[in-house]
């Protein structure tokens, strides 16, 4: 640099690197760093921006930029006319920004992204949960990207793989029905409510009609005499329409919004969604009727009813912990360079969902069914107990959207 005056024909350029050691490991959680535009400097000038800064773009990057970044390094020269070097005036060094330590858990976050990309479709998005604490263990959205990429040069041949690249972060701006996922709060209603009793049987020709209208088992053959333990195992869809009648659309609405459905996660990325809440006092508000139909379409989590990932691992956390609604965590404390503990984070409390002790046990013995005797069987793990809900939900632009939501402990 300071001979450059001597070789008018050789440039040099500067550029900030950050490297992703791991890849596309966690992706849509990390994000990624993308060179400063002209609209974003003007407003980050004043706090030691340069123009061809580059700053965080997106997920934790963007979140955590003040901390992360540090501060530029700064020589000042005199010069004369001829662009020669005469003298150093001032020099400012250099300093690393924070480290920022994580909750997420790389075993699980890799397990859970290996499982997503070996999955028949190869897409997903998986969010877990330490019901204890509230801390976010893994947050996977598939398919990802590497954000090295986005470091490369324009002219890099690889740097051209990011012109569709993967954005869609689907844990917490995908929102799907929840599917049979969404009996668990059904249940919560009716038996909280005493509108159903647990050995109520209902029989299951695999169909149900409601006037002029048919609404189907997903067992075509149908399971014959179900009562709760039975219905919630075998996910029969006509023994929760019948309870999901006798309860109501406004207490199983009640309980979706106990449950934290219809208000975001308070996870602090950007884009995410609250889905759409589905039931006669939603309706009401948008002036249109509330009909039974509707709440034997709501009963088995279908209908207009949308929810996020993130939001179904908040629910399976209550349940684990017989009502704790917690705001993940994502981060647990944050390090000066020289290793000094800058901020302690701990998880927020966002809630409580105050159920009888009955209620609880009815939802986890039938959770624990589903794994042991049910449509779960597949996750029936020896020397792990596991409770879990399996879900199907309607998808009008293709394939239906699989589901399953569990807790597990040993």
């Amino acid at each position: 640099s300071e001979l450059k005056t001597l070789y008018p024909g050789v440039d040099l350029i500067f550029e900030a690197r950050r490297h992703y050691s791991r890849q596309a490991f966690a992706a849509h959680l990390l994000g990624y760093m993308g060179r400063m535009d002209k609209r974003s400097w003007r407003a980050m000038k004043d706090r030691g921006y340069r123009a061809d800064s580059w700053i965080g773009m997106a997920g934790l990057e963007r979140l955590y930029e003040d901390e992360l970044r540090g501060v530029d390094g700064e020589i000042r020269m005199e010069v004369n006319a001829q662009g020669q070097l005469k003298r150093k005036l001032a020099e400012i060094p250099w300093r690393n920004g924070s480290d920022l330590h994580l909750t997420i858990d790389a075993r699980i976050q890799e397990a859970v992204e290996r499982g997503l990309r070996e999955s028949p479709s190869g897409t997903g998005g998986a969010v877990v949960l330490d019901p204890r604490s509230g801390e976010l263990l893994a947050f996977a959205s598939i398919p990802d990207y590497d954000p090295n990429l986005f470091l490369l040069p324009e002219w890099d041949e690889a740097k051209k793989g990011l012109r569709d690249f993967p954005a869609f972060n689907r844990p917490i701006a995908g929102t799907y029905a929840p599917g049979s996922t969404f009996k668990i709060i059904v249940a919560a209603a009716m038996f909280e409510e005493h509108r159903v009793r647990p050995s109520d049987r209902v029989f299951c020709p695999g169909r149900f009609q409601l006037g002029d209208k048919i609404f189907k088992c997903w067992e075509k053959k149908g399971h014959r005499l179900m009562d709760w333990m039975g219905g919630i195992a075998n996910s029969c869809d006509v023994y929760f329409y019948q309870k999901g009648l006798r309860t109501g659309g406004r207490l199983i609405e009640k309980y979706a919004r106990l449950f934290g459905l219809g208000r975001s996660t308070g996870l602090p990325f950007p884009g995410e969604r609250s889905g759409n809440m589905f039931g006669p006092e939603a309706r009401k508000a948008k002036k249109r009727s509330w009909y039974d139909g509707d709440t034997v379409n709501l009963s088995i989590g279908q209908g207009e009813l949308l929810v996020t990932p993130a939001q179904m691992a908040v629910v399976m956390a209550a349940v684990a912990t017989r009502g704790t609604l917690w705001k993940p965590l994502l981060a647990k404390r944050i390090l000066q360079p020289d290793g000094r503990v800058a901020r302690e984070m701990k998880a927020e409390r966002a809630g409580r969902v105050e159920l009888s002790s009955g209620t609880w046990d009815l939802l986890q013995q039938g959770l624990l069914g589903v794994v042991k005797n049910g449509t779960g069987r597949r996750v029936d793990i020896p020397g792990i107990a596991v409770a879990g809900k399996t879900g199907t939900s309607q998808n009008p632009l293709g394939e239906d959207h699989a589901w399953f939501v569990a807790y597990a402990g040993r």
